[in-house]
């Protein structure tokens, strides 16, 4: 894959000198490719992107620097991560880019707005992200073509590139739903619709499944959603109808990433006055402690093999 340096600015080299490199990290002891998980965490006072080598639970700050560093996306290749970073500490991130060396950092995305949550084309070509209030929006690597494309927060391309999923509360009723955004056919899906508030949708790495987190049930846990309800006969519906719970903790469960397999999912969990990172797996059973630590752990993600 290749990546285009798309603008320059001042915070670019700010945040370059605030890296680590990847011969830091493996002095670290953390073996990259052997089950690695990316999330974000304020234990240091402000937002950092933290390397968790899941086999042994060490971890370390991919970056040292006293901006905020926010939510982690690898491309589906696992050699590039994207990130939004407040450099310039002007409540205003901007989006990079950078390979798994953490020597190749670049801006891809800047001055115009607040810009957040990045996810990656699954051609590893284009990054999607959050612009401001609801905007969704994505742009090409290589040409800086950027344009809208929906409506909503927290933007994810099926594997195969036709869904975008996401989550919305068109009509203000602060209730969110889950949508999917049908590439071929222009039409858009409301999966959920239901009473309770959904968000945070995540696809299985073969897009067979959606996972998501709801209030549906009083507390906060992750569902899962069969999407092969997509391109079913049985319509819409179906879809709804086959949600099922996953997590049961009275504590809240949310931001679900699954494991490069798709056997399990990470996911954050509120228990004992700890936000810490579990894992379950996909039929509901083995749910085990992944990490906990001080300050608040999530945004969990997953590097593809």
């Amino acid at each position: 894959m290749s990546v285009y340096v798309l603008r320059i600015t001042s915070g670019l080299a700010g945040l370059s000198a605030t890296l680590c490199a990847l011969a830091i990290i493996l002095a670290h002891g953390l073996k990259l490719g052997a089950g690695d998980l990316l999330f974000e965490t304020n234990r240091a006072g402000n937002w950092d992107i933290v390397w968790l080598d899941v086999a042994t639970g060490r971890t370390i700050a991919l970056m040292d620097g006293a901006h905020d560093e926010n939510g982690p996306s690898w491309s589906f290749d696992g050699q590039w991560i994207a990130f939004s970073a407040d450099v310039e500490r002007d409540l205003l991130p901007e989006i990079y880019v950078m390979d798994v060396s953490g020597r190749d950092v670049r801006l891809v995305v800047g001055d115009n707005g607040s810009n957040r949550r990045p996810a990656w084309t699954p051609d590893n070509r284009s990054i999607i992200f959050m612009r401001n209030y609801r905007r969704i929006r994505q742009i090409e690597l290589e040409t800086g073509f950027e344009e809208e494309i929906a409506s909503g927060f927290s933007p994810v391309w099926s594997p195969d590139g036709r869904y975008l999923a996401f989550y919305d509360d068109p009509d203000g009723r602060l209730n969110n739903d889950i949508f999917v955004f049908d590439r071929l056919t222009g039409r858009l899906y409301n999966v959920t619709a239901y009473p309770g508030s959904d968000w945070s949708p995540a696809w299985s790495p073969d897009g067979a499944w959606l996972a998501f987190a709801s209030r549906r049930d009083g507390s906060t846990d992750i569902y899962l959603l069969d999407a092969g309800c997509l391109a079913s006969d049985a319509g819409i519906a179906s879809c709804r109808s086959s949600v099922r719970r996953l997590t049961t903790h009275p504590g809240s469960d949310y931001d679900p990433a699954w494991s490069p397999d798709g056997a399990r999912l990470a996911y954050v969990s509120e228990q004992a006055g700890q936000f810490q990172l579990r894992v379950i797996d996909a039929d509901g059973s083995n749910d085990r402690l992944l990490f906990a630590g001080p300050g608040i752990n999530q945004y969990p993600r997953w590097r593809p093999r």
